[in-house]
Parts: C-alpha cells; structure tokens; sequence
C-alpha cells in the first residue's frame, strides 16, 4: 500500500544506524561476506549448481547418467566404480565445462573479468577463481551458483597397532579363510605429499612381495606420468602436487637459491607417516631413530632401540599421494592446506578410480554448505570408501568436549585412542618415571645426570626462563623451567649462559599432562626435553621440600606395555553441535604410532628441520589411516562391498564405546568420545551383517531444507529430542545365512533399548528391518543417555550399534515446512508429542499467501543508515497489521543486487510517526527475511536499502513478499486434521487451490492444552508451491503427423520423496485403439486399453521414472493418448496431458528369413511371416520365381518350405520376388537369391558354385516399394 512518507524521530534515526551485519530470521545464504577482511584479492571457491560428474544421476536430454551410486539400493551388490573413459562421463564433463564457461561469461557482462585457476568436475561443479570480496558476493546471486566460499588453510591433525586391530589374522586368511593384505586396492592419500623412495613404498617390501600395478607397468598420474617418472614403482603408482603448492619453492628467502624440484616429494613428513600407516610396506628390524635436528636432510639418529616390524594395515596396497598442504609448520611461511588444492585433490582421486580415500586434515563444519564435506559425498558416490580425522584439541585430562567438526554422514570420521606398546623417553626423579619429548636442538646420545634446579627458586619473577640468569647460576646442573613468556630457544640459551648442562621444559598450566615438541631450538648447543604441566608442578614441590635433588634424563627410550583402549587426550569429541548423528565415527590407535616420516625437510625457516626416516606422531591424523587401511584390507576381502559397507562392518564389529576409556585411563568412555568403539578388522572381514544408504538420502537429510539425518541407514542412533521414547529403523543386510537374535544393551542405568523383531533368520543377500526403541524415563539425569543395539547369531562375530539419547518435553520442530508439488494434496507429519500440553487441540489459522512487491533501487548514497533520506537507495512498503495478528512475515526473493538489506518500523497510533524499529535483516548478501510471531497491532513499515548496487549507478530491480497472518478460522483452502493425544498425535494439512508456480505463504498452527495454566504454542507453516512432483513428457513429444510403426518413448518422472510421509501414486495411460505399447517399465499392467502403474515412494526414495513406448499403428488423425497421475488420499486430484496425433499411411515392411545357400536335395524355407503392415492392417503374399530350376510352391503363403533342386557341378542359384500387400492397396516387393551348391563335390575343387558367391550381394537381395 502506498502512503505518505513517515515521520522519523532523531532517536529512531539514532537507532537505524550501524545494523550492519545484524539479522532476524533465517534462509540459505550462497555467500558470507567476512566483515574486517583486508582488501584485495583472494582465491575464491566457486560451487555451481549442476552435479558433478559424481553426482550426476541422468535427466539432461541427451546426456547419460554418470553417477556409479546415485540410486544403489540396500543389498550387497559389485560395488561400480566411476568410469572416466566412458563416452558419457566424457560427455558430461564436456557439459560441465561449457557452463564453467557460461560462468565466467556472465561475470565478465558484470564487469569481472576472472580466469579459471583450477576446474573441477569430477567431486564437484565448479572454479577457483582469484576475485575480491566485492566481486565475490556480487557473482553469488548469479542463479547459476550454489555456493561462493573464500578459500581456507586446513592443518593437518597430526607397531603394535596392527595385533591390536586384527589386521594379522585378516593377512594370513585366519579371519576370512582367505588371505587379503590390500591386493589389487588403491588407497589415495590427501595429505603433505610422500617420502617416494622411503622403503615403505618400495616395489617389494620387506616381505618379499613384488606389487602389482593395477593400471599396468609403468602408467601412473600425476608427477610420475610427466618427468618424475622415478618417483614411482608398482607400489607408488601415483604423486599429483598442485601450484597452490609448489610455486612456494621460488621464494629464494625461504628455500635457498637451488630450491627442491615442483613434484609432490613431502618435506614436512605428515603424508608419509599417514601413507605409511594406512598401506606402507612391511619393513623388518626397524630402528627406533631421533630426527637430525637443524639438518636439511638426513636417516635419523639410532637410540639403540629396534622394532622387529612395523607396516601400514594394508601392506600390498597401492599408494598415490596427493600433495595438498604446503612444506612448513604453523609458524612458518609455508604452512596450511588450501582448499583449492584440495577440492582439486578429491577431484582427481575420483577421477583417478582409487578405493580409499585417507584424509586426515582439519577443517569440516555444516557438511552441506561445504564444497570440501560435499565433494566427498560425490566420492562416496564413486565408490570411495573415505577415512577423516575426527580433529585434535589441547584439552587437559578432565577433558573439555570440544565438538569434532568432521561430521558428516557419509565418511568415517576417526578418533584416536592408545595402543597396548609404547615408547617412553624417561626422566627419572625423586623416585619416578616421568614422560618428556626431546625438543629439536641437539640429539642426547648419552645420558645426563645432575642436580637440577627450578628458575623461579633462583629469581621469582624469571620463573620461564626469559632474561639472562647470574653467572654460573645452573653450574654443571639441569635447569627446569616453565613455559611462556618467550621462545623456547631463549629460555634454553639463557640456561646455557648461567653453565647448564640441559633444559628440562614443563607446560603451562590449564595444559595437564600434554606434552609438545619444542621447536625452534636448532642454534641451541645443549639438550632440552619437555615434560607436562602436572608432572611440572609436582617437580617444583619437591624441589622446595628438597633441593638438589639429581634428575636423570635417560637418553635411550624403552618400548614398554601400557593400557590400550583410552582416549587420546587430544582427540575431538560429540556431541555433534549442527545435528543428531554420532560423531566421531569409530576410534583406532593414534597414540604414539611410529611411521615414515621426511628425510629432506624444506621450508622450515622458523621451526627448524628433523629429519628422518621414521618417526613418533600423535594424533587423530594417525588413526584415521589406519581405519583407511582397514577399509582397504576389506575392499580387498570383498571387493563387491559399497563404501558404506564398508564402513558398516568396522562400526558394527567394533569394541564398543563401554569397553573403551576416557583420557583419564578410569572413566567408562561414551559414543561421543569413540563412536562405535575401536575397531576390529579381522571380526569386519567375517562379519554377517551390513548396512547401507541410497546416495540421494544423504542430501534430502539436510536440516536446512527439513531434512531429518536421523533417518539415514547409519550404524549409530542420536536424538537430542526424546519424549519418553523414541525409536529408529535401521535395515541390515546379511553376507551369509545365518540366524539371528537383537536385543537393547543400556550402559546408563534407567535407560531402556528394546528391539523388533527380536528374532530373525536371513539368508545371503536377504534384508532385515529393525525397530529400536528407547524408553529414557528411567533415567534421573537431564544428560544424554546411553547403550547399544545387539545383534548376536551362533556363526558370525556379534554386531552392535551404538545409541544416544536425551530427555525432552516435547519434539516439536521449530516450523513445519511444506514444499506442494500439488495444487490440492496433503501432507502428515507424526509421532509429535508434547508431554505438558494435556488435553491438546490444534488449529489451523488461513493460508497468507505472499503479496508481491516490486521494486528498483540505486545504492544508498550513506549505507550507514537507511533512514538519514528514505528517497536515497530505499524504497518502502507498508502493511497493517490487525489485533490479534499471528504472523508477520517479509523477504527479498529476487534481485540483481549483490546486498539489500531489510528493515520493518512499526506506527502503533497511525499518525505518520515511526515509533520503533522491530525487526532488521541485514547480513552480507541479499537473502534477507524478518519473521514476527504475534506482532502487535500498527502500519509496518517495510524499507528495503541497496547497500551494494550491482554497478556503478546500476539501478537494481528487487521483488519483496510480505504475509501476513490474521488470527482468524482456517479457510476451506488450507485445512489441519489433528489425531491422537498429547503423547503421540499427527498433524495433517490438506490444501487446495489454484495456486500460482513459486507462490509462498504462510500459515500458524495453535497447540493449546485444556490446562489453562498451560501457555499455547503457536508454530509457523511455511508453503511453497514447487514444480509438479510428477512431471509427464510434453504435449509435443506425441503431436502432429507420425510415422507408423515408430515408437516414441513415453516417461513419466515422480519426483524423489523428501517428505515425512510414504506416498502412493496412481500413475495411467488411456492407449486408443489400434495403436500399440511395448517395453512397459516396472510391472506396469496394460488392460483393456489401459496401462497403469501403483507405486509407493518411501521417504527418502529417489526420483522413480515409469516409461513405455508408444507405436502408432492405425492411419488415421484426431487420435488421442491421455496420461494421468494422482496421489492416494483424500485431497489429490487427478491431473491429466492429453497427446493428440495423426497417423499417416505407410506400406508393408517385408522381413525375410531365408539361408544364403543350401545343398543340392536339402530341404529349406524362405520366411517372410515377421512382414507386416505398420498401420496394423492385413498383409497378403504374391510368391514369383524369376531365375534357377522351377520349384513348386503355395504363391500366396508367407512361409515357402521347399527342396531344392539336384545341380551337379555348376550349382545353381535360386531367384524368387516377393511382393506384400496391404488391404489399402499399398505394396512392397523383395528379390531374395539363394544359392544351391552339389554336396558332394563342395570339398572336391569344383570352384564353378563358387563363382555364383562372387556376385555382388545387392544382385542376390533387392528391395523396393
């Protein structure tokens, strides 16, 4: 409505100013603009919205589906893999390039002229591209882009572990009956490159093993395909680095006038540890070595100490290294793993056709708004079974739970727990055995002995070592000082001038036991270890009570037994804080595990260098290969297993949560520290039951769009909403006959887990649905509860799942969101509850549809506020809103501009004055909506403000929807239908109107209890009317003249059910007659000319096409085919496409099935019953001989049977002219020749029947009409 211009009082105008960046309300953002973030340019990650190649399940006219795994159902199957040869991956991705292209031009017609750093295809659609921030933002409202992030750095999340895992039994074939090291697998590894000559990636390992290249001798990828072919072997059969790399060894400063040549050698040691760990060769007698400190290279320095073997969980697999993080350390230059070399990396591993990804860097978050978390659900989708590092914290023994953000559910994400051996660098005093890390100055190579003493008992205030110490303060003594203040070269330099011997280091407080390796430290010239923070403290008190007491560093470390099963200190944790999935996954050594590491280390001008062939590493970086190699030695033990096989077999064989520890050794770990358990390879390789999911379920599941994770097929059960109970399916699959028991194990008391059925036989192949049901009010605490699914059968290991539960009032959601792809249908949403709210009704207000305001704005000349001059860069609406109003609703939906903002003012009285501000969308970006529950009685005023035109003095056209929702009886055009009671009640709305395509609205749904005390609860119902969800072939496929006897394919496409609700659909086709239908899909039944289709979509189903093909038969015009859909309940209508069509004339097509040559006095027959008409009429025959010895013959049958002729030596060739009429007149003729030859002269040189074979084929057979 259109008013006169409001009255702004100065306080309002106050009050309008600086709301930048603040916001009300939701919606999907394509870009997050980074206020504070420097100008210039950046690397930008540019997502497109086609699938990638991965991803692609078909539906672009004239292009194949590529996606392996885009529909696979739940039964074990050949696992397909992604074929990069094939014509229509060639073809897609020819398709993909094309609207690359198209990108880049529509942001040239904008005045940005970019070029494509990198392309990707293969894990996802999109560019990296250098641009600002600006620049950026604009190009994200673009209708072809999904996404538009900047490009992040990522870190890297840094022996007996094989007996532990099981690992040897599935190597020997005790596990399976059949021996499986990872032959025949490749296992991709995203990391800091790879040590290629270290003997873990030899051709033949220290067992003797010769490997096999499975693309063949010599054909690698990356590096060793171009000129450092050395590189590799049958063992490494590929290295790829990337630019974002590489190109940093030209910085002369930092790598020296003859930098390292630009391959993907790793000079950091990260990726070799991971590669060595997950598929490293088995290596004999291995010393224990310490790194050559402030060496550019080196082996590593012996300590005497000696492993009998060490090896990767897959030893015969193949490796290709994939170099995505840069050669340095935090602190350093060249550090950090960016996003575009890895998104690159996944790129090529898919493409590439390896079978395990490794993955053990940071990053993660919300996975469907991450191109990295989406580019490896197009790797699951290739058939790549992916190993993620949960994530490491410094967090203390108490444990903080710092949520892991490696969450997604279509990976496996790791946690890190001990072994039972480890490797112990004693220091001795007062009795105990205290835990150091030597720092990287000089390597001990004896043992020191000496009195030690504490620097805050020779100064107070120099307690961390900083400044210079009195002369000979640390005489032939230890010095112990604690950390801060000052760099850990400085503390032990200081130490060394005051005539220390050595430097024992302890943490900060708040650290634990948590010990570092102190870096930095090559200019020093005296040994320094470092010891945790309690171990510190409990140091200093003694030296108080005595000094002088004598430490003892022990120079040689010992490998000793200690507890298995506890977590790593550092290791990520749950619950997961975007949605109600267990993460981590599972759990695997990661404490101390020693691997390959870098002999040549380069750009590590701050830190300083170590290098060695092996090395101690600790972290959730090292237990997420060796799930990689698990996963590998399954692969190889079952190469028909799909990933999330794969990953269901080490869940579900896994120790289990309760078997494990928390940090402190004592604490009975939980699902949210370990996931599963730790897993068990050789009890996964036999076990009796797998799970798995359709790929599009994982992207219906995004909460975002209303999805709900906890429906996915996953090995795991979380709810953070618990009423009483609540309950999951889970479908579970068997590899062999067996049978079976299920039955619910709580591990917190008060928690009850029951199972149906509780019993089940199933044979291979055969699928079993379960029910799992949680009854939490037991339970007296208001924290997560937890226990387990069981599944036990006499012959296979047991299977376990793990639960999560917590106690809630109610499971109401937030809104309820109805996506109509009809105009009268309906819609149930069930099992709600709302335990307080006794005696419930529901109710219904009417269905606002949206007005439409449309609009066009310069920039703001002061975006500083919008109300300094409301006719400069802002336009404005305004709605009256009614007493008793339930909702107010507004949102921009459409515009050129890359930031409008929105505001809403309020004039309670009427009188032209603004009174207050109620409401501001202002974030970075366009997408911007204010939503209001019982807004008060006034005149809204809605402005909307260019903050950022599309161009200079663009004028940028915008449309605005606004409803508002009055209180007030439904209407007849939007219904809800309560059943049941508090406890458990169903909500369904029905509509039905004439509603217009990308029509919004808004409704409010009132829960009220009879128990007035009880406040009312008012949800929003948000409705949009989508495309139809069953879409029928165009009119024009079937119209105009046909040709008879041609088939048009006739598809009709449902739409995949992202609903809550299973939907049947009633799909037919009235065939008129004459006509034919063939090659009808999905047991379609034709009757009485009436083809007809039931079909039930489950939720979470894919899109499903039914199809048929059509012949036109009967000549004739105005015939008619109509096509119909509906949905099975008490709304749908039926919706009908009429095709109406001529069907010319045409001659008979004469098909004769006759042998080219038959022996003298041999029977024979000349064919032609498959000719036919192909208008359907009758066809008559007319049989003429025109050449060779008469026969005799029926002239008018369509089948001859005859004998032919006695020809001696010359042989004889038979003519006969075949004409095929129709009852219109219409004919075609046929000459069809066939050769007889003598018999018994065939093998004796006669060549005179052989000439007669010479003859031109068109002579023997001709054809005319």
């Amino acid at each position: 409505m259109s008013v006169s211009d409001p009255f702004i009082s100065s306080d309002l105008l106050s009050a309008s100013s600086g709301l930048k960046g603040q916001q009300q309300g939701g919606g999907q953002h394509k870009f997050v603009k980074e206020p504070g973030l420097a100008e210039g340019k950046y690397t930008y990650i540019v997502r497109l919205k086609d699938p990638s190649v991965a991803n692609y399940a078909g539906g672009i006219a004239g292009l194949e589906a590529t996606s392996p795994q885009r529909s696979q159902g739940l039964a074990p199957q050949k696992a397909p893999k992604l074929n990069t040869a094939s014509v229509a991956v060639k073809s897609y991705v020819k398709y993909l390039n094309a609207k690359q292209q198209n990108f880049l031009m529509s942001a040239a017609a904008q005045g940005v002229q970019l070029q494509a750093k990198v392309r990707y295809h293969y894990a996802f659609n999109g560019l990296a591209v250098i641009m600002d921030q600006q620049q950026a933002e604009a190009l994200s409202k673009l209708p072809e882009v999904a996404f538009i992030e900047r490009e992040s750095l990522y870190s890297m999340d840094t022996d007996s572990s094989q007996s532990m895992i099981g690992s040897p039994k599935v190597w020997d074939g005790s596990a399976t009956g059949t021996r499986a090291m990872g032959e025949g697998v490749i296992v991709g590894v995203i990391d800091s490159g790879i040590n290629s000559d270290h003997p873990s990636f030899a051709d033949i390992g220290g067992d003797g093993y010769d490997h096999t290249n499975p693309w063949g001798q010599g054909v690698y990828v990356g590096d060793c395909a171009a000129e450092f072919s050395d590189m590799c072997n049958d063992k490494l059969i590929g290295v790829r680095s990337y630019p974002e790399i590489t190109d940093s060894y030209d910085d002369e400063e930092v790598f020296g006038p003859t930098p390292p040549p630009k391959n993907g050698e790793d000079y950091g040691g990260h990726g070799s540890h991971t590669a060595s760990t997950a598929a490293g060769n088995i290596l004999k007698n291995v010393p224990y070595v310490a790194g050559e400190v402030g060496e550019a290279q080196g082996e590593g320095i012996e300590t005497g100490l000696e492993f009998t073997q060490i090896s990767g969980v897959a030893p015969h697999a193949n490796i290709v290294a994939y170099q995505i993080c840069r050669p340095g350390n935090n602190g350093d230059r060249y550090s950090g793993c960016p996003t575009s070399a890895i998104l690159k990396a996944l790129d090529d591993a898919i493409a590439d056709g390896v079978d395990v990804i490794n993955y053990s860097i940071s990053g993660g978050g919300f996975p469907w708004s991450s191109a990295t978390e989406m580019s490896f659900l197009a790797a699951r989708n290739a058939g790549i079974f992916s190993a993620v590092s949960a994530g490491n914290t410094s967090a203390s023994v108490s444990q903080v739970p710092f949520s892991s953000p490696k969450n997604a559910p279509w990976y496996t994400s790791v946690a890190a727990s001990t072994h039972n051996r480890e490797v112990r660098s004693i220091l001795e005093f007062n009795g105990d055995q205290l835990d150091y890390t030597q720092g990287t100055g000089p390597v001990m190579t004896t043992d020191i002995s000496a009195p030690l003493v504490y620097a805050g008992d020779l100064a107070a205030d120099n307690f961390e070592g900083c400044n210079a110490f009195a002369a000979d303060a640390f005489k032939e003594q230890l010095a112990l000082i604690k950390r801060g203040g000052c760099n850990f070269a400085d503390k032990v330099n200081n130490a060394k001038d005051a005539g220390a011997v050595g430097v024992i280091v302890f943490n900060k407080d708040g650290e634990g036991n948590v010990r570092t390796k102190m870096s930095g430290l090559g200019n020093t010239s005296i040994p320094s270890v470092f010891i945790g923070n309690i171990d510190g403290l409990a140091v200093v008190d003694a030296l108080a009570a005595t000094p002088g007491l004598v430490a003892k560093i022990n120079a040689t470390p010992s490998a000793v037994e200690r507890q298995a099963d506890v977590l790593g200190n550092f290791s990520l944790l749950g619950p997961n804080r975007y949605f109600d999935v267990i993460a981590p996954s599972i759990s695997a050594p990661g404490v101390d595990i020693y691997a390959a590491y870098a002999d040549e280390q380069y750009g590590h001008e701050v830190t300083g260098t170590d290098p060695a062939d092996y090395t101690l590493m600790s972290g959730t970086s090292m237990s997420s290969p060796h799930v990689a190699g698990a996963g590998a030695l399954l692969k190889s033990a079952h190469p028909e297993w799909t990933p999330d096989n794969i990953r269901s077999a080490l869940m579900l064989t896994a120790t289990t949560a309760s078997a494990m520890t928390k940090a402190d050794g004592k604490t009975t770990a939980d699902p949210f520290d370990v996931g599963a358990g730790r897993i068990r390879v050789d009890l996964a390789a036999k076990t009796g039951l797998i799970m798995d999911e359709l790929a599009d379920n994982y992207e219906f599941a995004n909460p975002e769009l209303g999805g709900d994770p906890r429906r996915l097929n996953l090995p795991s059960m979380s709810t953070s909403q618990c009423v009483n109970s609540c309950s999951w399916t889970r479908k579970v699959t068997a590899t062999k006959d067996d049978v079976w028991s299920a039955a619910g194990v709580a591990t917190t008391e008060g928690l009850k887990i029951t199972v149906s059925p509780e019993n089940f036989t199933l044979t291979k192949g055969q699928s079993q649905v379960v029910t799992v049901t949680a009854d939490i009010t037991g339970v007296s605490s208001s924290d997560w509860a937890f226990g387990n699914l069981l599944l036990t059968s006499s012959n296979h290991p047991d299977a376990a799942m793990p639960v999560a539960v917590k106690a809630s009032r109610d499971n109401l959601p937030d809104s309820f969101t109805i996506r109509a792809g009809r105009d009268a249908d309906e819609l149930t949403f069930s099992q709600l509850k709302s335990l307080d709210m006794t005696g419930l009704d529901a109710e219904v207000s009417a269905l606002a549809l949206a007005d439409s305001f449309e609009g066009v704005l310069k920039q703001d000349s002061d975006v500083g506020s919008f109300l300094d001059d409301i006719t400069d860069g802002v336009a404005y609406v305004v709605y009256s809103v009614e007493d008793g109003a339930k909702l107010f609703n507004t949102a921009i939906t459409a515009t050129n501009s890359p930031d409008l903002d929105l505001y809403v003012a309020i004039d309670r009285d009427g009188d032209g004055a603004l009174d207050a501000l109620v409401g501001q969308s202002a974030r970075a970006g366009s997408d911007e909506s204010v939503s209001i529950s019982n807004p008060e009685a006034g005149d809204y005023y809605i402005f909307v403000q260019n903050y950022e035109a599309s161009a200079a003095n663009a004028e940028d056209p915008f449309t605005l929807k606004t409803s508002v929702v009055e209180a007030g009886p439904a209407q007849d055009n939007f219904t809800l239908t309560k059943t049941g009671d508090n406890e458990d009640f169903s909500l369904k709305f029905a509509w039905k109107d004439n509603f217009a395509a990308s029509d919004l609205g808004y409704a409010v749904v009132t829960l009220t209890s009879s128990d007035t005390s009880i406040a009312a609860k008012n949800l929003p119902v948000a409705f949009s009317r989508v495309v139809d969800d069953v879409q029928m072939p165009a009119a024009s496929v079937l119209s105009g003249e046909m040709a008879p006897g041609q088939p048009v394919t006739m598809a009709v496409t449902i739409a995949a059910n992202a609903s809550p609700e299973a939907r049947e659909y009633q799909i037919k086709a009235m065939v008129p007659e004459g006509h034919e239908v063939t090659a009808i899909s999905d047991q379609g039944e034709l009757a009485q000319g009436v083809l007809s289709w039931t079909h039930v979509m489950q939720t979470g189903d894919p899109a499903k096409t039914l199809s048929f093909k059509f012949i036109p038969r009967k000549q004739g015009q105005g015939n008619k085919l109509i096509l119909s859909n509906t949905v099975v309940n008490d709304t749908a209508e039926v919706l009908t496409q009429e095709y109406l069509f001529d069907v010319k004339e045409g001659a008979p097509v004469i098909k004769v099935d006759a042998p080219d040559r038959v022996a003298e006095r041999k029977s024979f027959v000349i064919d032609a019953s498959a000719s036919a008409d192909p208008n359907g009429d009758a066809v008559s025959y007319q049989w003429t001989q025109i050449a060779g010895a008469p026969l005799k013959f029926d002239s008018s049958a369509a089948k001859l049977e005859l004998t032919a002729p006695e020809v001696g030596g010359s042989g004889d060739l038979l003519t006969f002219n075949l004409k095929v009429s129709d009852s219109k007149g219409n004919s075609t003729t046929e000459t069809v020749s066939i050769v007889v030859f003598d018999f018994e002269r065939d093998s004796g040189g006669s060549l005179g029947w052989l000439s007669l074979l010479l003859l031109p084929l068109g002579w023997l057979r001709r054809k005319s009409s």
